[in-house]
């Protein structure tokens, strides 16, 4: 029951698609993090849908590339960015003193560091998904893109519950109170493994499609070809072959 209240909490926290269940309860704080991986497929799903019927509609890829980028940046409520502009202000301003850094963290003003790395993140994101449009949409390669939504949060919510945190951190209360591990680490571990599964079989499905259909298809014409021509040389036709005939 408790994991599955950390999963609306994390939801409702990560999530701007409106919660069917939204509750708060600190002492599931630890079980949100493990159900992190699950909003990943929640977002690739609703990313997929989207690309799905921009594909239907024959809009350009580019533009579907595009429009997928603010779609998934909307949906994410944009809570990932504003935390990757806070770390980029930090990171970037060289200053040797911690405390120093963790004051740029958390200060409300948005640096300049902060506004290039955010136009970088944007400006890539939306080549990357627009070069995967340009492929045309399949299940197995929306599955792909899926699967790296859920890597990531896995990730994400590993290092947040085995790395060190701040000071002032929202985390640092629950690890010290020893709920930073057991099954919230089997559930990530079990995650993580089935999205790597998961993820390589498409892959090495397309890849298997690709190598063996697109050469036959290629070959079809030529064959035919080749067979007329062979048809024409052998009948000598119009006295193509000089022989006498009978």
């Amino acid at each position: 029951m408790r994991y599955i209240k950390g999963f609306f909490m994390a939801w409702g926290m990560f999530c701007s698609i409106p919660c069917p269940r939204r509750q708060w309860d600190e002492d599931a704080r630890h079980a949100m993090l493990s159900m992190f991986p699950l909003i990943g497929l929640v977002l690739g799903v609703a990313v997929g849908i989207c690309w799905y019927v921009m594909e239907l509609i024959e809009l350009p890829p580019a533009f579907i590339g595009v429009m997928l980028t603010a779609i998934y940046f909307y949906l994410t409520g944009f809570i990932h960015i504003d935390g990757f502009m806070d770390c980029s202000d930090a990171l970037l301003s060289r200053r040797p003193d911690m405390d120093e850094r963790q004051r740029i963290l958390k200060d409300s003003h948005v640096g300049a560091f902060a506004v290039v790395s955010l136009l970088f993140v944007i400006l890539m994101f939306s080549v990357s998904m627009s070069a995967i449009c340009t492929l045309g949409f399949s299940t197995a390669k929306a599955a792909i893109l899926c699967m790296i939504f859920v890597l990531s949060r896995s990730l994400a919510a590993y290092d947040v519950i085995n790395k060190p945190s701040m000071s002032t951190s929202q985390y640092t209360a629950m690890r010290e109170a020893g709920r930073g591990g057991g099954l919230p680490l089997i559930i990530l571990s079990a995650v993580l493994s089935a999205a790597m599964v998961a993820s390589t079989v498409p892959a090495m499905s397309i890849t298997a499609g690709a190598e063996t259909t697109a050469p036959a298809e290629g070959n079809v014409e030529l064959s035919r070809q080749v067979a007329a021509d062979g048809m024409v040389l052998l009948e000598n036709r119009d006295e193509a072959l000089p022989v006498q005939q009978g």
